[in-house]
């Protein structure tokens, strides 16, 4: 794990405290056998930290805490642990961790590789308690405003607009929980503070720990917005008010320092995508569905606000092209991805990270049709593409069949793969769409063309829709195409995303189709 490997200077250090501790937890766990016997006897919990404990003590004695998570990291990888799984194992392997985590400076958080995914080690108080619910509740109930500007603060513009403003507050919300959790580690609040007797047995104390979350948020926001928390006057008393300035200036410290800083927004990333998954959320059609719906409710913003409003919210990589097609004019969304370029020109954002963004962006764009009420300037937009794609002959087609000059596409065509089918079938509409070749030929031909696309079209062209085979993903637009309409059948059983896609996709090779465009029900008119 690059992160980790350069902050270890001497790797035979942790080698040996990695074969050490390897050994010690596979010895513990033969000790106790299965996990039904361990739990048979609750004093085996007890003498399994005592001996994770003194373990610790005694082997990290004389690492830091960036040899320590490497130490760990590794450690986890030799013993090759199934974390899904309830067994003896976990259970060791989770008191040794929090035996590491104990040591101050705490090296939390301990981040693993398990199967090519990254997890970050829990608090044991947060698994105890079953906490998560209302710690994440209590989190995503933060100040919202002060969420989206410290975002602004700590991540890259180019990161935020291609990944999304969304993923990135999901993230914040993860480094806010980890940096409670650190507190807790680090006992910044006393331990017998947060657990509490309540009658014959331990509870959590829930308003301490939601203090100890407005604490962590006041030094992220104090540190990156340069704004002092004002503290109103009866809210908090005396030992609260220590404990809120104790943990927020602890916090403080922590961002202060920049390879600390960067392992933690690592960490929140990763445990953010093992943990939520704010991205397959983000994803979700009817997610950026009812994205789409809101904007078009500001009545007061104009299209290029509702566009700039939609990309940055859901970031460029993952908005859903199908729906931009389909509730913006083509003109006002290639118009913001211009301004956009220029913008990152401008502003120092215009990496290649971001590049790749918008070229991916483009690539998607260009298989669907260009529907605009008229062209826009095509020059401009001719300068922007030569400049930062000149040198990608596919997408400089792709562009060109976009933008339906298809001399100039048939040109380009000659250096792509003669044997793409995708390729061929544009090539072939190209040549009808200029008038080199009759309806009869073009027809004729598509039968050819190993695509369902085309074998879509050649049953379209040839007035035999209703043979289209039921084994053509198409077929499933033949009864659609007849009525010209969605009736309200069809509006409950069909897969909206679906069906949209597959019509974007058709008239992204023939884009004069009347009836279809009709069935996309554009929210704007050409």
């Amino acid at each position: 794990m690059e992160i980790l490997d350069r902050h270890v200077k001497d790797s035979s250090k942790i080698e040996k405290s990695v074969e050490k501790s390897v050994d010690f937890i596979k010895k513990e766990i033969e000790s106790f056998g299965d996990l039904e016997s361990f739990l048979k006897d609750s004093g085996n919990f007890l003498a399994v930290r005592r001996s994770c404990v003194d373990f610790v003590s005694k082997e990290f004695k004389d690492l830091n805490i960036w040899e320590s998570r490497k130490a760990v990291y590794d450690i986890f990888k030799k013993l090759d642990f199934k974390i899904d799984q309830q067994n003896v194992d976990k259970i060791v392997f989770l008191f040794f961790t929090d035996a590491v985590c104990e040591r101050s400076p705490t090296p939390f958080p301990l981040i693993f590789d398990y199967e090519g995914n990254i997890f970050v080690k829990r608090h044991s108080i947060t698994i105890d308690f079953d906490l998560m619910p209302f710690l994440t509740e209590s989190i995503e109930n933060l100040n919202s405003v002060k969420k989206h500007q410290a975002v602004f603060k700590i991540y890259p513009e180019d990161q935020l607009v291609t990944k999304g403003i969304s993923k990135h507050v999901s993230n914040l919300n993860f480094l806010i929980l980890n940096l409670l959790e650190k507190v807790l580690y680090e006992e910044v609040i006393p331990f017998d503070r947060v657990v509490v007797q309540k009658g014959q047995g331990l509870k959590p104390d829930l308003d301490i720990l939601k203090l100890g979350i407005e604490s962590v948020f006041s030094g992220i926001t104090e540190y990156f917005l340069e704004e002092k928390e004002i503290l109103k006057t009866g809210i908090l008393n005396k030992n609260q008010s220590k404990m809120f300035v104790k943990i927020k200036n602890y916090v403080i410290n922590q961002l202060k320092n920049k390879d600390e800083l960067e392992y933690l927004l690592f960490a929140a990333n990763a445990d953010e995508e093992s943990t939520e998954g704010r991205l397959f959320t983000i994803l979700d059609y009817n997610n950026q569905k009812n994205v789409f719906e809101e904007s078009l409710k500001r009545e007061d913003s104009t299209a290029h606000d509702r566009i700039e409003s939609i990309l940055w919210l859901l970031g460029i990589d993952n908005v859903n092209i199908s729906l931009l097609v389909r509730y913006f004019d083509t003109d006002d969304t290639v118009y913001y991805i211009l301004e956009l370029l220029r913008q990152a020109q401008d502003e120092g954002f215009l990496t290649d990270n971001f590049k790749n963004s918008v070229k991916n962006f483009f690539k998607k764009l260009f298989h669907y049709p260009y529907l605009s009420k008229g062209f826009m300037n095509q020059k401009t937009l001719d300068k922007a593409m030569r400049i930062l794609f000149e040198e990608d002959v596919d997408l400089m087609a792709d562009y060109s069949y976009y933008t339906r000059r298809y001399d100039q596409f048939l040109e380009l065509a000659k250096d792509m793969e003669k044997d793409d089918p995708h390729t061929q079938l544009k090539q072939l509409t190209a040549k009808y769409l200029k008038g080199d070749i009759s309806k009869e030929d073009y027809t004729n031909w598509l039968i050819l063309i190993p695509l369902d696309e085309a074998h879509f079209l050649y049953n379209l062209f040839s007035n035999t829709l209703d043979s289209l085979p039921y084994d053509n993903e198409y077929r499933i637009l033949v009864d659609l195409y007849k009525e010209g309409k969605f009736s309200e059948e069809d509006k409950r059983d069909l897969d909206e995303e679906l069906v949209y896609t597959m019509i974007l996709r058709i008239l992204g090779i023939y884009p004069e189709e009347k009836v279809l465009i009709k069935l996309l029900n554009l929210r704007f008119e050409i």
